[in-house]
């Protein structure tokens, strides 16, 4: 849980999550079981949405993408780097106190 990569990687999958969703939901935003009355006031909303979000969301999705590779770049450097400082450590030998 130290580790900076797993705390990125941990803060950017939820919204990545959710970003997809949304990006998903303005690309086909209504179901066909949906009512005639409820579908012209949803469709109000997500045509502005679809006017406005997509650039939006598409900048948020890619730089937590980024965030998640750099989460994941950071585990793994931590673990290879904790593999090779116990490897180290063993090697030596001890030393007196004093």
């Amino acid at each position: 849980l130290g580790n900076p990569g797993f705390v990125i990687f941990l803060a950017s999958v939820p919204n990545l999550i959710l970003l997809t969703v949304l990006q998903r939901m303005i690309t086909n935003p209504l179901a066909d079981s949906v009512s005639e009355g409820f579908q012209s006031t949803i469709s109000r909303y997500t045509q502005l949405a679809s006017d406005v979000l997509p650039d939006m969301i598409q900048k948020a999705f890619i730089m937590h993408v980024i965030l998640v590779m750099v989460g994941i770049i950071l585990m793994i450097i931590g673990l290879v780097g904790a593999i090779f400082f116990r490897r180290k450590r063993k090697n030596q030998p001890l030393s007196p106190l004093g």
